[in-house]
């Protein structure tokens, strides 16, 4: 960025946020907002939580299935001689 697309910038932004009352009112805004993201994303992550643990006991259960099935095909095969 060059120095005067920078001075452009801060110009364009001293002209919208002219006093610091502007400022502190943007930036209550703002924290407002991640508070309330931060909350959305504790309640989010009880929810992702529990998923994974239901896919995880999904995906041992079909590893145990698939394992005992290839044991028996194995064994099958043994003693078929």
């Amino acid at each position: 960025m060059s120095k005067n697309d920078q001075n452009a910038l801060i110009e364009a932004i001293r002209r919208n946020f002219t006093t610091k009352e502007d400022m502190a009112v943007v930036r209550g805004e703002l924290k407002a907002d991640i508070v309330g993201l931060r909350g959305e994303l504790k309640a989010d992550k009880g929810e992702l939580e529990v998923k994974i643990a239901e896919v995880k006991s999904d995906v041992l259960r079909w590893l145990f299935a698939f394992f005992v099935t290839t044991l028996l095909a194995i064994l099958g095969l043994y003693f078929k001689k």
